[in-house]
């Protein structure tokens, strides 16, 4: 089921983005997809600032993937946007995120679908306007419906 709205300010997206944090457990994988300046890391950001707030959040863009330590389990923001194959990101070692004990923030993960687990929750942006953007929601697998449920339900009663 795919399900869209729209953020109306970067201060809305991080309170949408802590609404998201506030239901995220380890196992869980975040895919953000979405053009060039369309607030993928932005949001990533604002979830690792909830989820770690005592911690320093850097973009993933140069080393791949940067680990935090959320209090209940480690979180491992991913960036595949630099990657020029599939086999370049299974040769930096993969496999060793998909151990279902951390969370999983995953930026550009439309460029390796493949390599991408079996239950996600993808949020897709687009730019709308200057701040405003167009977020949609794609469940895939039983935990990502079940995100996607509970991220709905969490927004609808704030």
């Amino acid at each position: 089921m795919t399900v869209q709205f729209i953020s109306e300010s970067p201060a809305h997206t991080a309170a949408l983005a802590s609404s998201l944090a506030r239901i995220l457990r380890a196992g869980d994988v975040i895919v953000f997809t979405g053009n060039l300046g369309t607030g993928k890391t932005y949001l990533a950001k604002a979830i690792l600032a909830d989820l770690c707030p005592d911690q320093l959040v850097h973009s993933p863009s140069f080393s791949l993937v940067n680990i935090y330590q959320a209090p209940e389990f480690p979180v491992y923001h991913v960036d595949f946007y630099r990657l020029h194959s599939e086999e370049e990101l299974w040769a930096a070692g993969w496999e060793d995120y998909l151990d279902g004990f951390g969370l999983l923030l995953i930026e550009w993960g439309q460029r390796f679908p493949d390599a991408l687990p079996l239950s996600y929750l993808e949020i897709s942006l687009e730019v709308i306007g200057e701040q405003r953007r167009r977020i949609t929601l794609t469940a895939v697998g039983e935990r990502g419906r079940q995100l996607q449920e509970e991220w709905l339900n969490a927004m609808a009663s704030h």
